[in-house]
């Protein structure tokens, strides 16, 4: 079969040359409208509806809010999942749609169904409408606004654009996030083999007029090296054999000190850690607590060169995240610059040792962490 192939290749020299032509023209469009992304976008089709209702109490907002939307999200074509969270003010419903699906008709359908939502929700409570067309990788823009003076409480002023998308329960599988990926090698594997069996003899015979068969000097090294090295092992045929044994037991015996991480571990210089504190909390209390964090990080940890708090959601709250929840970013120092006590290889050292900073919820410092403290890398977790 190759050789017909090769054959047909020779006898057709024109129509391979334009099949190939129009090949690379066809790549290099494909090219230019190719999105490269550094990480998959592993996000499965959703529609959120966000509802605000401020004053209502969890319970109060999934009984005349959340339930309501998801009734009347119920029997939509193409539907995998509904699920909904319901917190302090808020109602955050996502309708999961088939693999596939066109998002835009998924958000026809949703609206359509949001008419009799509105009126299955009493007066006053709150106007579900839909979300933004985001993705749980859909962080935008991320900033620090800096101005003089400072504030009363020694703290600078910060803004945070940060969209988030909703959380996806883990709707992914290593193999799902690494399918292009997987592709992308077998197409390539396929297409160097065809260009092989076709493109490549063509060219040869175009110019290569003269053709002179020898063998290069590395492979008549290797082979004055292999073949005295054959010729012993077919003499010694158990010998052999129990070596390979030998070294393939002896491999093995290092498989539990191998790296078993389907994705690449990351040391991105930074350390996510996360605040926790009572649901009752205000607004005023959190980032007094915040600021005591901040405080107590950037004087106990020399590694800490910047950190950063977000606290609540925002006013599009795709992440519901509230007021007694806060991201803290550190931003790390360059290892060089670190105590001798912290190794360079420990990025995370800060967040190891997390636990043993002063702070408590009512913001002045005690001997114990507090419990509302929890911490995690962004390499890694903690």
């Amino acid at each position: 079969m190759i050789k017909r192939l090769v054959d047909f290749s020779l006898d057709h020299r024109f129509l391979v040359l334009v099949l190939w032509l129009l090949v690379v023209v066809l790549g290099l469009g494909a090219l230019r409208r190719l999105p490269i992304d550094a990480v998959p976008d592993v996000t499965n089709v959703q529609v959120q509806v966000l509802t605000n209702s401020p004053g209502l109490a969890p319970e109060e907002v999934e009984k005349f809010i959340s339930f309501p939307v998801e009734t009347a999200m119920s029997g939509l074509p193409r539907i995998e999942e509904i699920r909904s969270v319901s917190k302090f003010g808020l109602s955050v419903v996502t309708v999961v749609f088939e693999e596939g699906t066109d998002i835009y008709w998924a958000r026809q359908l949703v609206g359509e169904r949001l008419t009799a939502a509105r009126e299955q929700i009493p007066e006053g409570y709150g106007d579900p409408e839909m979300g933004p067309i985001s993705t749980g990788l859909g962080e935008i823009y991320q900033f620090e606004v800096r101005g003089e003076p400072m504030c009363q409480d020694g703290t600078l002023p910060s803004a945070d654009g940060r969209a988030r998308g909703a959380p996806t329960q883990h709707c992914y599988t290593p193999m799902e996030m690494f399918r292009p990926m997987a592709a992308t090698v077998v197409f390539a594997l396929a297409a160097s083999l065809v260009c092989a069996l076709t493109l490549m003899p063509v060219l040869a015979s175009l110019f290569l007029k003269r053709v002179s068969e020898k063998e290069p000097f590395l492979f008549r090294l290797a082979k004055r090296l292999y073949v005295p090295a054959l010729g012993a092992s077919m003499r010694h045929k158990r010998v052999t054999v129990g070596v390979a044994v030998g070294l393939f037991l002896a491999s093995l015996g290092i498989t539990p000190f191998l790296g078993a991480e389907f994705i690449p571990r990351l040391d991105e210089g930074a350390v996510a850690m996360q605040i926790w504190r009572l649901p009752s909390i205000s607004l005023e209390q959190s980032n007094e607590i915040s600021t005591v964090a901040e405080r107590v990080l950037k004087e106990q940890f020399p590694e800490v060169e910047t950190v950063i708090s977000r606290t609540g959601r925002a006013e599009i709250a795709t992440d519901p995240m509230g007021v007694e929840i806060s991201d803290t970013y550190l931003m790390l120092a360059p290892p060089r610059s670190w105590p001798r006590r912290a190794k360079p290889s420990a990025a995370r050292s800060p967040c190891l040792r997390a636990g043993r900073w002063n702070g408590a919820a009512s913001s002045r410092t005690s001997r114990n962490p507090p419990e509302w403290a929890s911490s995690r890398s962004s390499a890694s977790r903690c």
